[in-house]
């Protein structure tokens, strides 16, 4: 019986490392990392004061903490936003994210550029290059949690 547990937890971290790895893109030598905010993040719907967005867009927002030893800086794309997070060592924030396309684009090393032109290069390049990623984002713990879901 311990062994299959032992089994099953071997299995899922290396389901989680082979994910996380389609999830990290390298562009001109700097390592970014594509995030859904909805799901990696449990992000929610809900009203987000002092957010600077185009009225169309619909809000949500996600506490986020940085579990890494370096600062990170997170830019969500909000329509008519230029906003980067940016998150030292352990410290916490709340990331506001258009909920009609949540992908995230992440970085620790100080040279990325977060902004929109960089957005807009990277991460539909990597969604469409893979195609496991939408997959791996979306589906990854409804799967787990259900094994007899219809795929």
């Amino acid at each position: 019986m311990k062994t299959s547990i032992r089994f099953i937890f071997v299995i899922c971290a290396l389901i989680t490392a082979c994910a996380g790895l389609l999830s990290t893109i390298k562009h001109e030598k700097i390592k970014y990392k594509i995030i859904n905010a909805l799901t990696d993040l449990d992000g929610t719907d809900g009203p987000c004061i002092g957010v600077d967005s185009d009225d169309e867009a619909q809000i949500g927002h996600a506490p986020i903490i940085n579990n890494s030893p370096t600062r990170v800086g997170y830019f969500t794309n909000l329509p008519g936003s230029s906003y980067v997070l940016r998150l030292d060592p352990g410290k916490d924030g709340f990331l506001h994210f258009n909920m009609d396309y949540p992908w995230v684009l992440a970085s620790a090393d100080p040279k990325a550029n977060l902004n929109k032109e960089m957005y807009e290069l990277i991460v539909p390049r990597a969604l469409t290059e893979n195609p496991n990623l939408i997959k791996r984002l979306t589906g990854f713990i409804f799967n787990l949690c259900n094994p007899k879901a219809v795929r």
